[in-house]
């Protein structure tokens, strides 16, 4: 984690970008964090998110009751606003051969401790940021809550 004299801190958990690349390993003790796991951000660019999550009175979300998913910095609010609220309302959706969609839900889905976390190297997919820019992956949020920082 960076600290106030600018280097890091090799022993402190740090997020792996998880990698296709041939010879590539996840890092020993590293945890994967993606939307495979229990820890994965339901809320994805680009697509809706369900309003049986939300307050009425978020503005976010429209009539109809849902709200699609702007961008990575929004992506990862909504998750970290989930996990303040210790769980969430889900609704899986299936694609069907005949086209069709079937939705199951919604079911509430509590949230995972973050606390088995601790310590660990977190792995996803997003791309790191660069040096001195904002960590919009819900990885990092899970690093902070799980070592005792504030999300």
């Amino acid at each position: 984690m960076p600290t106030d004299v600018g280097y890091v801190d090799a022993s402190a958990p740090q997020r792996i970008q998880l990698r296709r690349t041939r010879g590539w390993r996840k890092p020993e003790g590293a945890i994967k964090v993606d939307r495979t796991t229990v820890w994965g951000n339901p809320f994805k660019v680009g697509a809706v998110a369900p309003a049986a999550n939300w307050p009425e009175s978020d503005p976010r979300f429209s009539r109809d009751g849902n709200h699609t998913v702007a961008d990575a910095e929004e992506a990862v609010d909504l998750f970290r606003e989930m996990v303040r609220r210790g769980g969430w309302y889900l609704c899986r959706s299936y694609g069907k051969p005949d086209g069709q969609i079937l939705t199951v839900g919604p079911m509430w889905q509590p949230w995972e401790p973050a606390a088995r976390l601790a310590g660990h190297d977190l792995a996803c997919w997003c791309p790191l940021p660069e040096p001195g820019e904002p960590d919009h992956c819900h990885a990092a949020v899970l690093l902070a809550i799980a070592n005792g920082g504030a999300s």
